[in-house]
């Protein structure tokens, strides 16, 4: 089971609609499991929720990933059942169980966050993998997915010393909690059942999305 940890600095909420996007995008073809580390909020189980009624209302077949919320046990859980497990991580602390880290910068704060080496996310980033390395496993990837509305100047200074590999930049991440909100993602819009809520923005939003899911896999750590 390859596994995928999902988080941001500071917004949650664009990391748990992202997360899901990953989640449903891999569901698709793989036996996924959407692992919740931020399940007091239940965001993703109204999600999934609105997914299920979705499906109900207008007879399509959207895909959906199996819901776990995050306990201390869930990966020995969901050992042997699963290709994918996508982690919405509330914080680093069990990141060294990850495969890739995907980390979302969607302001300028937290590409200040991410830039500085001597910082609280960088230590904790450093740790995990430290833990990973203690437990016989190569390294995870830590892939950082920046907005093209923030200034990333300084991000594309210091990745290479931090060992970020960043992805191409987000477009219009708004889109990703929108739709989330309705129990969509950018993915679903153009099917014949949703296609009147699919805008030119979405469009190109959808290309985008595929592109950064493209450099995620292929950045993944061996097993």
């Amino acid at each position: 089971m390859q596994t995928i940890f999902i988080t941001a600095p500071l917004d949650d909420k664009l990391s748990t609609a992202f997360a899901a996007h990953i989640a449903i995008a891999l569901a698709e073809h793989f036996q996924t499991a959407l692992i919740d580390g931020n399940a007091h909020h239940d965001a993703l189980q109204m999600f999934l929720a609105k997914r299920h009624h979705l499906n109900l209302a207008s007879d399509t077949h959207l895909p959906v990933p199996a819901y776990f919320a995050w306990h201390k046990n869930v990966f020995e859980q969901l050992s042997g059942q699963y290709d994918f497990a996508v982690v919405n991580a509330k914080n680093l602390n069990d990141a060294a169980r990850a495969d890739i880290l995907v980390i979302l910068a969607s302001s300028d704060d937290e590409i200040h966050l991410l830039s500085k080496t001597d910082g609280e996310f960088a230590k904790a980033v450093w740790e995990a993998k430290k833990r990973r390395a203690a437990g016989g496993n190569d390294a995870f990837s830590s892939v950082v997915i920046a907005s093209e509305a923030s200034n990333n100047k300084q991000l594309v200074k210091t990745a290479s010393m931090m060992g970020y590999l960043l992805t191409p930049l987000m477009k219009n991440p708004a889109l990703y909690i929108k739709g989330f909100e309705r129990g969509m993602t950018i993915l679903d819009k153009n099917l014949p059942a949703f296609q009147q809520d699919f805008g030119v923005e979405d469009f190109f939003a959808r290309r985008n999305f595929k592109e950064m899911m493209e450099y995620i896999l292929a950045h993944r750590s061996a097993k």
